[in-house]
Parts: C-alpha cells; structure tokens; sequence
C-alpha cells in the first residue's frame, strides 16, 4: 500500500506542527522571546485554520520554519561541542542532542501526554515511520557522490546544528572546521547560504549538492 503523496505531506506536515511546539518550548527555555511569540503564532495558526497542522498555512503565506530543541538548548547554555556518533535507524546525532531528543519526547512532545496508551503508541509509530522516511532520502548523495559517506554525514549534520545552535548566523571560518567534500574544506567552495538549507557548488565537475536538513539530503548529479 503506497501513501498518495498529498497523504504523506499532509502526515509530514501534522508532525513538523507538532515540533513546533517543541521549538516554542525551548525558544522560552533560551529566553528567545520573540522567536517564541512568532513560532507559536505558526502553532496556533497550522493547529486552527490548518486543520491539526495538516496544511501549512503558515509555510503557504511565507512564514519562516524555525527548529530549536533541547539539544539547541543545552548549547545556549555552554554545551558547546559533543561526541558525534550514528543512532541506529535514526541516523546522525551527537551526545548532546541525543540526550536533548530524550528530553523533547519525554517532557515537551505534546504525544507524551496522550492519556489513551494504544492511541499514543500508534502516533508515535507513524512519527517514527514520518522521521525515518524523511532520513531515507538522504542515502541519494551518499549513493551518487564521489564522497567518503561516513565523513560527508558527519561535517554536514555538524555544520547544520552549529547554524541551528546560531540562529543561522555562522561565519565563513566557521565552515573551515569541516570538509564536505573529497578532502576539500570551505576555501573550495564558491558559494555560502545565509539560511537553513545549503546550496554547495563544487569548483569541478559542477555537481551540485543541496542540503536541506540532515534527514533530508538530496543531490543532482550532471
């Protein structure tokens, strides 16, 4: 049985509403104030007119999507750099946030507190199904690049929580610390976003490479 793919986005977004409020929690817990007030304008607003979150209104009338989590958390407040590993079937991660990931299901996820236990473990299935199927797609670069997969992963779910952990505000030495592709660093790279998703254009062979969330990696391939 496959999803049509207004199903699956529609799925997508009800569980991307539901981080929302994740982010709105821990944009208080930062004392991000404003940031809390705009993302839980996005909460009431998907939650209301978008019917649960199942329609992005928010997104549809150019609303901005912000991510903050305990792990985000735990870095405001010093926890700077932690131990990268791979969490089986999740995927990337460091110490930090997956001790921040804990603490979003456990205290923050508003599934938590579902009295009914059948009708919250079946949410917590198709959110789990609704994660990994998002980190399935990030096997296409490592599949198709001409890259040490392992390392690649690593740098680019690094580079993309120091920008979460900065609001989106790293500077260019900043991407020096890692190297993303083949043994080359940032110098080699001609271009440098300004937002969540990263658009790298290699200075040979012009493949490009879009990132766009570590779970959602994507490449097109000339």
């Amino acid at each position: 049985f496959v999803m049509p793919d207004v199903a699956v986005k529609g799925v997508n977004n009800f569980f991307n509403n539901i981080r929302d409020f994740i982010t709105v929690v821990n944009d208080i817990l930062q004392m991000k104030f404003n940031h809390a007030a705009n993302d839980a304008g996005r909460v009431i607003t998907n939650t209301t007119v978008g019917l649960l979150g199942f329609i992005d209104v928010h997104s549809m009338n150019g609303g901005e999507r912000r991510k903050e989590d305990f792990g985000q958390t735990l870095a405001h407040y010093g926890w700077e750099n932690s131990a990268y590993f791979v969490l089986p079937v999740l995927g990337p991660s460091t110490v930090r946030d997956t001790g921040g990931l804990l603490v979003d299901s456990m205290f923050f996820d508003p599934i938590s507190y579902i009295n009914d236990v059948r009708f919250r473990n079946t949410l917590r299935i198709v959110q789990f199904i609704d994660a990994r199927a998002e980190l399935l797609n990030s096997t296409a670069i490592l599949d198709q690049a001409a890259l040490d997969p392992y390392a690649f992963q690593r740098d680019a779910y690094l580079q993309y929580r120091e920008k979460l952990i900065n609001d989106n505000n790293v500077s260019e030495d900043e991407y020096d610390k890692y190297n993303f592709i083949d043994g080359k660093n940032s110098d080699d790279l001609i271009h440098y976003p300004d937002t969540a998703n990263y658009d790298f254009y290699l200075n040979e062979d012009i493949n490009q490479v879009e990132i766009d969330a570590p779970e959602k990696i994507s490449a097109v391939t000339n």
